[in-house]
């Protein structure tokens, strides 16, 4: 079994929307849940420059405005290369590598 967590006022919304229908909300999202990528154009990969199928995730994302929630408190991408030594050192003392 997996958990996907939603906002309250999505939960709700969905709660709401499952009880108006009568049936339990797994069995409600995943009836109105978009399973088949054709039918969600959101999803649809643009193509790259010149036409192509895009090939890195720059050519996947380019022209999309939006935010992504990584569910932690930090900013993921600053001192990466700092916060990769201090993990291969620890690895090294502990014996690990």
């Amino acid at each position: 079994m997996r958990a996907i967590e939603f906002s309250e006022g999505d939960y709700t919304a969905i709660q709401d929307a499952a009880a108006r229908e009568g049936i339990p909300m797994n069995v409600w999202v995943m009836a109105n849940l978009p399973l088949n990528r054709s039918e969600c154009d959101s999803t649809e990969a643009p193509p790259a420059s010149g036409g192509k199928p895009a090939r890195t995730m720059a050519d996947l994302f380019a022209g999309r405005v939006g935010l992504a929630a990584s569910g932690g408190d930090g900013r993921l991408s600053e001192n990466t290369g700092e916060k990769f030594t201090d993990i291969l050192v620890k690895k090294r003392r502990q014996g690990r590598l």
